[in-house]
């Protein structure tokens, strides 16, 4: 397999979503709380992963860089 123990990342990964989308906002984890998390399970993955040679090629298919602010507008107005 290209990616060992990648199931159990995505199922670590698809809790710390579910998390996020609780009926009461007040039980939601702070974003903080969030990129600790996944910190966390990238963390353990990385450890618990073969080295290689090339350690860009030891990353995950999700890659190591933040995804963009969702919800940030761009100049919408018309002028």
């Amino acid at each position: 397999m290209r990616y060992p123990g990648i199931e159990e990342e995505m199922v670590e990964m698809l809790q710390i979503a579910m998390s996020c989308v609780v009926r009461l906002p007040d039980q939601r984890p702070k974003m903080l709380d969030v990129v600790k998390m996944i910190e966390n399970v990238r963390r353990m993955d990385n450890e618990n992963r073969p080295s290689s040679g090339n350690r860009s090629e030891s990353t995950t298919p999700l890659g190591s860089t933040p995804p963009p602010v969702v919800g940030t507008p761009q100049s919408t107005s018309k002028e």
